[in-house]
């Protein structure tokens, strides 16, 4: 069994955890992501030829291709790759992180999820001279990120209706890892902390918000962020109360405009 990590870079290892590889060809990786996220529907040969060779005529791209997978089944083994014809696909002896994090995401597994997501997909990861495949690699890197945030919310938002403030800062602050520009996610972990009894880390964390929009980007953060310090500040934050704080709900988050996070 070989086992894809694609989630913040890329990487092949058994299933012992044991570093496999390297492939000879970037392309030949690129394959191996792009078969991972087709699933058990797997991809066509013309259409991994149109993401990675788009400036080859069809007879050099299809070569370039057949030596793409040469180069997969010569490290990983024959038997990784499975399909005749127009379709490829992984075999069930190959795995990846984004497969299982899809899969926990189905499952509701929402921890699970979490923990798997280790990053932007392919971060750091470039093939020359396939603009096509960069587009699809972004709006892939865009559609995981944003089921990682729903999944990190809604584990927030649990942990804030069970009155479970840290464990809701802690989840907040994942959320902030996630989309470090996103004012109101800070918003939701300065009550999590002040309902724990935490207003000085609260405090903190809204003002290293506030630096990081001002360096970063040199604008100020939404106006919420300046009336939850002054709220905190004021003493009017009851630690533990049974009420949840007033904010957006799941879903109505809203990122700081023109801001993007992390694998945008």
């Amino acid at each position: 069994m070989v086992r894809l990590r694609v989630l913040g870079g890329f990487a092949l290892e058994s299933s012992a955890g044991i570093p496999v590889g390297p492939l000879s060809q970037r392309r030949a990786e690129a394959v191996l992501t792009i078969l991972a996220l087709a699933g058990d529907l797997g991809c066509t040969r013309d259409r991994l030829v149109a993401l990675l060779w788009p400036e080859s005529d069809g007879v050099h791209a299809h070569h370039n291709l057949r030596d793409a997978l040469h180069a997969i089944r010569h490290t990983l083994g024959a038997e990784v790759i499975v399909g005749a014809g127009a379709t490829i696909r992984l075999s069930a002896s190959a795995d990846s992180d984004v497969r299982e994090f899809l899969r926990a995401l189905a499952a509701a597994e929402l921890t699970e999820a979490v923990a798997l997501y280790g990053g932007p997909l392919l971060d750091g990861f470039h093939v020359e001279r396939a603009a096509e495949f960069e587009h699809w690699m972004d709006r892939w890197r865009s559609r995981l990120l944003r089921e990682c945030m729903d999944a990190v919310e809604r584990l927030a938002e649990d942990a804030e209706h069970g009155e479970r403030w840290r464990d809701a800062s802690k989840w907040w602050a994942r959320a902030e890892e996630l989309d470090p520009f996103c004012t109101p996610v800070v918003v939701r972990r300065m009550r999590a902390l002040a309902r724990a009894g935490d207003v000085a880390n609260a405090l903190k964390d809204g003002e290293a918000h506030h630096r990081r929009l001002v360096e970063e980007f040199d604008v100020e953060p939404d106006v919420a962020l300046f009336d939850e310090v002054v709220r905190l500040r004021g003493g009017s934050v009851r630690p533990v109360q049974a009420e949840s704080p007033s904010a957006p709900r799941r879903g109505q988050i809203r990122r700081h405009p023109g801001v993007k996070g992390k694998g945008s």
